[in-house]
């Protein structure tokens, strides 16, 4: 024992004293850009640390939500001890405690926005930042190892933290040229950029390599974790210390074993590893799919386990002498290499950097280990060219719920069902921002190809003279950093995207506008994503609840797209591998091109979808304060029916230029077909084509039923295909239920869909699932069932029926055809066709045959070649088949490789039909919607019943096999009717039904009490009541409702319509009971109807016929009335924010009821008053002109803090608003609000648009547009120089909520001006702006004669004209004054940051405008010149006059004091009319007057004193 011991001991030493391990750290520092806002300091630039916080703390950065931003304690995040240590000294400090160490040194990545925001803090000297910190890592960089390579690396990077892999190559590479350069601006080019890359968050891909390669990389780190789930013995175990999230995909899987496996795990964070493997430097490669070029890096693996170790607690080397350096090869030695963050947790820390690194440096050095550096181990040790391996996509494991998931999930949450599958529907709040990004990346790249490339010196650090391009990449570029989407709704980091990408569009868009006509940009494309990742094989890891879950072997692909001049389509292609492998030694599978292998491309027009911009899961934590400019399309398609395949796929995007986008080929592994077994769910045809009727039948059912079912994947079906009796499941879909028929005597369900054949929609796929009314479901074990759906054939050539019979009509289509061409044909095995079959022009191949050459029709516009052949049912010849190959007119063939094209045709059978009417007992009339089917045991055969073809018809029934037959005849509210041993003979059979109608109890909530008074309506049968143009059957019900007094709508009568005239009694209220439970006399009649097909209520419209004694829709005790038309509608409730303060109002909706007073009374003293044009409803003092709410009028409403307004009611059809000359106030019809100028651009005569209460305008004669988007809710004020009209479109897209900007700051010795309904624009033209002197960043201010702030005006850039808004006092305000009175002289000052001053400008207005110096409402006034006086503080002066009481009944004190000289008094009314003017000489001693208006009207008024010193208007009320 004691020799084997010793032997045992000489081993370890020998291995320790050969082995080559080496070790070394990597360090990361980030913090981002905190509020990408603009900056108010460094016009152009956006907001470093300092300035946010600066403004965040002095009433600066204001928004809608009413607090500062950023919401992030910045001084906490940057004022720790442990981060302006490492920021700034610590890292060389650490490095410094390894010199010791021949080779030893450490890697640090210092992100370029952490630059930025440290040189931000250190020129302000503040949180213990100074300038010159960058010495100390210039110092370590300069250090040497004795390879003469640097002991501290500061390694290349992305500027701003992005995920590299989630990111287009054009930002990747501006990104890293960025970093390039603030790294040589803050460190030197002495020595040059690194050689190696750091990708944030350790992300990588294989994609990336392009451009790392092109950008002179010649390494990168990757997780370990990313090398050892490619071999092929990767030991697959789920859990924390193996496999915590999706398994590895076959098509990443290389032939290379692993061996040596080992595990490990930290707080959740683990692996399985094999060495020496997954610890060697390697290369990877990537194929550029357009030219076939290859493109290689080194790739350097980090230990994930050890590097989350090292970061948290003092470690040793026991890990590395159990698992690592035993199988070390000297040849090929190993790297542990420990990244992770140097500024978070312990790792960040004093302890950690002085003790820990030192320590573990020289705990290996001591087992034979060398501490060293990336690039001196791969000087030492170059990795071979040809030792290529594969990386699969992926992070660290550091992201919890991530776990280096191989999609980057903690970046970009998937989309899915709860059922784990595909949701086109879906939304996340990653998904939603890079939605926004892509949108914007498309214009700001837009704008730079219209001008040229700026210069990266341009987009780091931009002035007033960059171009326009360069600004917008500026700001763009921080909206990708990756820590907003980590933190996701944290704080407002929600909204950090939107706001970089809105500053960055403000820019493009002057380029795109200015260039109307040009667009040489292709869309951008985000890079495709796949649900799920594992098709056919194993779910598992956060998206599935850390639960196994067999994946179905279809997957869908989705994507985000977006082109300024639209998308023409966007296709995904696919195509399969032959042999399932894609090995590293050949490139066919990486190109476009392709070649032996590989089959054809594919191609599957992708479905899409607006992406919603708002917060659609309704997230507490989410507040969307800043909503986008603009937002990328949601495009999505499935790939169905493959099988134990690998599959290459890309994206194809083409915009309405031609411009066209191809994403990188990326590769999946299908596993094998989910498992099938229909049960007792059948379909006839059981291979149905676009033109089939397909019959779906349940059997053994014992309970009624729907399908809840969509088209290709569960996506909504236009309505073309809806039976009748289908709705959208839940309101909101996306699938649709349909009832079946039944059960039948025989225990079925029996229901009909299709055919599938407009052209609006293809169809390839129905898929469904079966909804019981006792509400359990049938998905067919959790595998949903699906039909496929489509021509015979391939994707190139196809025919219709797919399996045709003898008497049938074939249609052959030939698609991607580029010249014409002829059917080269034969039957029965390539045998001459009988003449009889020919079609025209056809003739014999070479002229003896024995195939026959038919011409083709076309191409058509769809490249397409088509020809009709058949029926083949001539005596003269029995054809069971058509053989063909396709002969094009430029020589070539398509033979289907070699297989030719071959079409079984079936013998077809005597049939006959069944026809007939389906109508009820009652009333004689036809029944629509009945079902009508026959079975007898093996065949089925069903349809439904219209509103008559045909006097005495309304059903037809065509090729049905003759024979005996039970048909049953099922209607919504009628007995069923059952008939055995019915003879179906050859030609026509006629059956009738009369079916005798059920009755049904009241709906829930219709109960009504019958009183002894009644007002009878009578509902005429002709007049045929329909809710959404479809008849009402028997059992719905119709109803009248009154409002109780509580507030609810109660039935106050109701009668079930049984398809004929019906006779309706409202019940008036009983007298002899406390509460309301009848309608008042006078009370508005509301109808509403209850559809028993889908159990739902609907409103309705009714008229009613002017001859009857009451025609008014109102209750009369003993009144008569009798409808002429009863309409239901689709409505909907409209909701409205409505904020504190003064805004505009409106809806797109006609209220159910108009009443504004039952409209607000429920907001109590929170509602002030609400004013149109020309009336006011204004409760508090008594005055309602309004009385009933117009839907065609823009109104303006005042609050006290602001309320929800939830409106029901109807959407109307006139969309059309008429416009007099002079302001209209017009509201907003469209439920997906309007583009200001897509709305006005053909009304000629259109002057001004400006917001209520607010400061976007829309003056396009000047060029102004602060204002975008009418948003749905909100009403406008309109200024025309003559007559004209606009129409607001239908609701087509989703409406996306203009983004709020900042508050523009306001001095702190200015008072917030106050945003009132009334308000006068004044125009400020650039050349104004150069000749007065102003400066980026100054503030202009209005102020009235009394010294009070009204309207602002931050004055960006210099080269534009600009408005500025003033507003008006408030008329509801009583005894003080919020802004201009009218008539009332409007003076302007200056205040500029930069100095902390303030200036009085001297205003010369042109005369040639409506208004010029003096306020008026509505008023409209353009500055001609501006004379800036000298900057200084101008000091407050204290009230020389003052008036009291106020309100009073029209006898007013006026007090003096300091006053010399005379005082004029005016006295105005609410229009500017001059009511009394005096002028008073105040005498020594004399300090007040007395003044008696008690002789006007009561009201508002104006009183205006003028001293030498002071003007002064008060506001006052005569009560």
């Amino acid at each position: 024992m004691k020799k084997l011991l010793i032997f045992s001991a000489l081993l370890l030493f020998a291995i320790q004293l050969f082995t080559q391990v080496h070790t070394t750290y990597l360090w990361h520092l980030q913090q981002p850009i905190y509020w990408p806002e603009n900056s108010q300091w460094n016009a152009p630039k956006y907001q470093y640390v300092w300035e946010s916080h600066y403004l965040k703390t002095h009433g600066g950065n204001i928004y809608p939500d009413g607090q500062a931003h950023p919401l992030n304690d910045l001084e906490e995040i940057f004022g720790k001890d442990d981060r302006k240590a490492i920021y700034q000294y610590r890292a060389k400090d650490a490095v410094q405690t390894l010199l010791g160490l021949p080779e030893a040194g450490a890697q640090v990545n210092y992100s370029g926005v952490l630059i930025e925001n440290v040189n931000s803090l250190a020129s302000a000297g503040q949180w213990g930042y100074s300038n010159g910190w960058q010495n100390n890592f210039t110092t370590a960089r300069n250090w040497q190892t004795s390879g003469g390579k640097p002991r501290m690396d500061i390694v290349g990077f992305t500027f701003h933290h992005v995920i590299a892999p989630l990111v287009s190559e054009n930002v990747l590479r501006k990104e890293i040229q960025a970093h390039r350069y603030i790294y040589g601006q803050t460190f030197g080019a002495t020595p040059n950029y690194s050689e190696g890359f750091w990708p944030a968050e350790c992300s990588f891909s294989e994609r990336i390599i392009k451009v790392l390669a092109q950008e002179g990389f010649e390494w990168s780190v990757i997780a370990n974790s990313h090398l050892a789930r490619t071999l092929s013995d990767y030991p697959l175990t789920f859990g924390t210390s193996g496999c915590n999230m999706e398994p590895p995909n076959g098509a990443d899987k290389v032939t290379t074993i692993g061996s040596n496996w080992w595990s490990g795990q930290i707080d959740g964070r683990g692996g399985t590893f094999a060495a020496p493997y997954c610890y060697q430097a390697h290369k990877a490669q990537y194929v550029d799919p357009a030219t076939g070029e290859v493109f290689k890096i080194t790739v350097v693996p980090m230990d994930d386990v050890l590097s989350y170790m090292n970061g948290y607690a003092l470690m040793g080397t026991g890990e590395i002498d159990s698992h690592i350096a035993p199988f070390d090869d000297p040849a090929h030695p190993s790297m542990v290499l420990l990244a992770h963050d140097g500024d978070n947790a312990w790792g960040g820390g004093y302890d950690y950097y002085h003790n820990s690194v030192p320590q573990f440096a020289q705990a290996c050095a001591n087992k034979g280990y060398v501490p060293s550096t990336i690039q001196q181990f791969l000087t030492n040790h170059p990795v071979p060219e040809n030792d290529v391996v594969r990386v699969e996509d992926g992070s660290w494991v550091n992201a919890a719920n991530d776990w280096g998931h191989p999609q980057f999930i903690n970046w970009n949450w998937p989309l899915y069902t709860t059922s784990h599958e595909f949701n086109p529907d879906g939304w996340t709040e990653d998904v939603r921002n890079w939605a926004v990004l892509v949108a914007a990346e498309n214009r700001v790249q837009m704008a730079e190809d219209l001008t040229s490339v700026p210069p990266i010196a341009d987009i780091v650090y931009p002035s007033s003279t960059s171009s326009l391009a360069a600004k917008a990449w500026h700001h763009l570029l921080p909206g990708f950093a990756s820590c907003y989407m980590y933190y996701g709704a944290s704080l407002d980091m929600e909204v950090k995207q939107t706001l970089a990408c809105n500053a960055a569009c403000d820019y493009a868009d002057q380029v795109i506008s200015a260039n109307p006509g040009e667009d040489n940009t292709p869309p951008t494309v985000f890079i495709p994503q796949r649900f799920p990742y594992n098709p056919g094989g194993i779910g598992f890891g956060p998206v599935y609840g850390y639960q196994q879950h067999q994946n179905s072997n279809d997957f869908s692909v989705w994507t985000l797209a977006y082109d300024v001049s639209g998308l023409q389509n966007v296709v995904l292609k696919y195509r399969i591998d032959e042999d399932g492998t894609n090995p590293l030694s050949d490139n066919v599978n990486d190109t476009y091109t392709g070649g032996s292998g590989v089959g054809t491309w594919q191609n599957l027009t992708m479905q899409y979808r607006l992406f919603p911009a708002g917060n659609v899961t309704n997230n507490p934590d989410i507040n969307f304060f800043v909503m986008p400019d603009y937002i990328a399309f949601h495009y999505y398609a499935e790939v169905t029916g493959i099988s134990e395949k690998l599959v290459d796929y890309y994206i194809e995007a083409t915009d309405t230029y031609g411009n066209v986008f191809k994403t990188p080929i990326q590769h999946v592994y299908v596993g094998t077909a989910s498992p099938g077994g229909q049960g007792n769910v059948t379909w006839t045809p059981e291979e149905p084509d676009n033109n089939s009727t397909i019959t779906i039948v349940i059997e053994n059912a014992t309970q009624g039923g729907k399908l809840h079912w969509g088209v290709n994947g569960f996506y909504t079906p236009i309505e073309d295909y809806w039976p009748e009796g289908s709705y959208i499941f839940n309101g909101s879909g996306p699938a649709v239920e349909t009832p079946f028929a039944g059960p039948n005597s025989n225990n079925q369900l029996i229901l009909q869909i299709g055919p599938f054949n407009n052209p609006e929609q293809y169809v390839s796929k129905i898929g469904f699932v079966i909804h019981y009314n006792d509400d359990t479901w049938d998905n067919n074990n959790g595998q949903d069932y699906y039909i496929n759906i489509g021509p015979g054939g391939t994707d190139i050539v196809q025919w219709l029926p797919a399996t045709p019979n003898q008497a049938q009509t074939i249609t052959i289509t030939v698609n991607q055809a580029a010249v014409g061409g002829k059917l080269h044909w034969g039957v029965n095995g390539w045998n001459s066709p009988n003449q009889v079959y020919w079609p025209a022009g056809s003739f014999l191949f070479g002229g003896s045959g024995p195939a026959v050459q038919t011409p083709m029709n076309g191409p058509n516009a769809s490249n397409q070649l088509t020809l009709q052949i058949g029926p083949f049912n001539n005596p003269a010849q029995e054809v069971t088949v058509i053989d063909f190959v396709i002969n094009f007119n430029d020589g070539t063939w398509n033979n289907n490789n070699g297989q030719d094209y071959h079409i079984n045709i079936t013998e077809a059978s005597v049939t006959g039909n069944l026809q007939g009417a389906v109508k009820s007992l009652a009333s004689g009339f036809f029944i629509v919607g009945a079902s009508v089917t026959l079975t007898n045991g093996t065949q089925i055969y069903a349809t439904t019943t219209g509103n008559g073809f045909a006097p005495e018809l309304n059903y037809l029934i065509e090729n049905i096999a003759i024979g005996a037959y039970t048909i049953e005849c099922h209607a919504q509210g009628y007995e069923s009717a059952v008939l055995n041993n019915v003879e179906i003979n050859e030609g026509a059979n006629v059956l009738n039904f009369n079916l005798n109608p059920l009755s049904y109890p009241l709906p829930a909530g219709w109960e009504f009490s019958m009183t002894p008074s009644s007002h009878i309506v009578s509902v005429p049968y002709e007049i045929n009541p329909e809710v959404n143009g479809n008849s009402l059957q028997n059992g719905d019900y119709i109803g009248l409702f009154y409002t109780d007094n509580t507030g609810f709508e109660k039935c106050g009568g109701a009668i079930q319509w049984p398809d004929n005239t019906v006779i309706l009694a409202a019940f008036g209220d009983d007298a002899f009971t406390p509460e309301k439970d009848g309608f008042h006399q006078n009370d508005p009649f509301l109808w509403k109807i209850y559809r028993q097909q889908n159990q739902q209520e609907y409103y309705a419209i009714a008229a009613y016929n002017p001859d009857m004694p009451n025609h008014d829709g109102t209750f009369q005790p003993f009144g008569l009335s009798q409808l002429s038309s009863l309409q239901a509608f689709s409505s909907t409730t409209q909701s409205i924010d409505v904020p504190s303060g003064w805004s505009g109002i409106s809806t797109f909706i006609d209220p159910f009821d108009n009443q504004v007073e039952n409209i607000f009374t429920p907001f109590g003293e929170n509602f002030i008053i609400l004013v149109n044009q020309y009336q006011v409803y204004y409760p508090s003092q008594g005055v309602n002109t309004l009385v009933n709410w117009d839907f065609q009028h823009g109104y303006k409403v005042k609050t006290t803090d602001g309320f929800t307004l939830n409106l029901p009611g109807f959407y109307p059809t006139n969309l059309t608003l008429n416009l007099d000359s002079g302001w209209t106030l017009v509201p907003v019809l469209s439920e997906c609000g309007a583009q200001v100028t897509e709305l006005f651009q053909a009304v000629e005569e259109l002057r001004v648009v400006k917001e209520v209460a607010g400061t976007g305008v829309y003056w396009p004669a000047y060029g102004i547009q602060t204002l975008q988007t009418l948003e749905p809710g909100s009403a406008y004020f309109v200024s025309m120089l003559g007559e004209g009209g606009i129409t607001f479109s239908n609701c087509t897209k989703v409406y996306i909520k203009n983004h709020p900007k900042a508050t523009n700051f306001v001095p702190s010795n200015w008072n917030e001006p106050v945003k009132t309904a009334s308000s006068h624009l004044i125009l400020l033209p650039q050349n104004v702006v150069y000749q007065a002197g102003f400066e980026t960043g100054d503030i202009l201010g209005f102020f009235t004669p009394e010294g009070l702030c009204a309207g602002v005006l931050d004055i960006g850039l210099l080269n534009e004209n600009t408005v500025l808004v003033a507003f008006a006092d408030d008329e509801t305000t009583v005894g003080t004054k919020d802004g201009f009175a009218v008539g009332d002289a409007m003076f302007a000052k200056v205040f500029r940051p930069a100095v902390n001053l303030e200036a009085p400008v001297e205003i010369e207005f042109e005369t040639t405008m409506p208004e010029t110096s003096l306020f008026n409402d509505n008023g409209l006034s353009i500055i001609k010149g501006a004379y800036i006086g000298t900057f200084g503080i101008t000091e407050a002066h204290d009230d020389q006059i003052n008036f009291y009481p106020n309100p009073s009944n029209g006898v007013f004190t006026i007090r003096f004091s300091n006053l010399t000289g005379d005082v004029a008094l005016e006295l105005t009314g609410l229009k500017g009319e001059l009511l009394d003017k005096k002028v008073i000489a105040p005498q020594p001693g004399m300090n007040s007057l007395t003044l008696n208006y008690s002789g006007l009207d009561k009201g508002i008024y104006f009183l205006k004193a003028t001293s030498q010193s002071q003007v002064k208007v008060q506001k006052i009320l005569i009560q």
